[in-house]
């Protein structure tokens, strides 16, 4: 049966490929395809070229000789120590086997930093896509989405639920369907600690704790709502400040309503998936479901 899981990463690879070429492209403005298309094409080419030197099978010792590697399997088998060029026939076949082995290149650094192989499938991706953004743009290419037939609804037994009276409920929430360490077996929440460690309130002699924003495991608490990094991609649980008493939230942090680059790369990780890239304005803005009850003032 095939391996069909990558299937399921496929929207996370192509929202994160959007968002990245929205940060790129914010600075260098489109000097990809400065001189036209000539421009795009070799750009494209210098992506493939670097990863084809990188896939390169390599250059095989001045005294190899195929009939070392027999020969060294065969003693191998046998138990006897293997020659130093028997040894270097073999270190070659298996260089050779890996140089063209693209998922095992990226394994061995998978950090996607500069240099890398990941890097560069990355990159190659991104520039194909604007390629055809591009084309979209000037009307040579019609970009249709197809989506797949949706089966028709069941027709509901109850009344649907009334819609929410504020667009702050409209911010979508993820908790895990998995028990968190941070509730007890009868279902009631226990003491929410930070993320790097800490303390309840009061050293745990009462029933109230302090709210943190940042967990990284589910609460199993519907007063909180999920916000991944688009940096990192890592998801975290911050606390859904309407559903609480000002005096239990006041402690929080409070946002700035915008940011620029610098600024937003330096906020907490848990804050900066809140945020909406505005790419005219070149600054980051404060999503609106959140603007009331997160933003500063004054």
């Amino acid at each position: 049966m095939p391996d069909m899981r990558h299937m399921k990463h496929l929207g996370q690879v192509a929202e994160t490929d959007v968002w990245a070429v929205q940060q790129k492209e914010a600075t260098y403005q489109g000097s990809w395809k400065a001189a036209g298309g000539r421009s795009a094409w070799f750009m494209l080419r210098r992506k493939m070229d670097r990863l084809v030197v990188m896939l390169r099978a390599p250059e095989p010792p001045a005294d190899f000789n195929p009939g070392q590697v027999v020969s060294a399997i065969n003693d191998s088998v046998q138990g006897m120590k293997l020659s130093d060029p028997q040894i270097s026939a073999l270190a070659h076949v298996a260089d050779s086997f890996w140089s063209e082995d693209i998922f095992q290149l990226i394994a061995s650094d998978p950090s996607g930093s500069d240099g890398t192989v990941l890097a560069e499938v990355r990159d190659l991706r991104r520039y194909l896509l604007l390629v055809e953004a591009e084309m979209v743009a000037r009307g040579v290419v019609r970009c249709a989405v197809r989506l797949p037939p949706q089966p028709a609804a069941a027709p509901p037994e109850m009344p649907a639920p009334a819609l929410p009276e504020t667009e702050e409920r409209l911010v979508p929430r993820r908790p895990s369907p998995a028990a968190s360490p941070a509730f007890g077996l009868s279902g009631a929440p226990e003491p929410s600690f930070p993320r790097n460690g800490g303390t309840p309130e009061d050293g745990g002699h009462h029933a109230r704790y302090r709210l943190v924003d940042g967990l990284t495991l589910s609460p199993n608490d519907p007063r909180h709502f999920t916000v991944t990094d688009p940096i990192e991609g890592g998801m975290y649980w911050n606390v859904w400040r309407p559903d609480f008493s000002p005096d239990e939230v006041d402690h929080l942090q409070n946002l700035r309503l915008e940011l620029n680059h610098k600024e937003w790369e330096e906020t907490p990780p848990e804050y900066r998936g809140m945020y909406d890239w505005l790419g005219g304005e070149c600054k980051y803005r404060l999503r609106k479901p959140y603007q009331e009850a997160w933003c500063e003032t004054g």
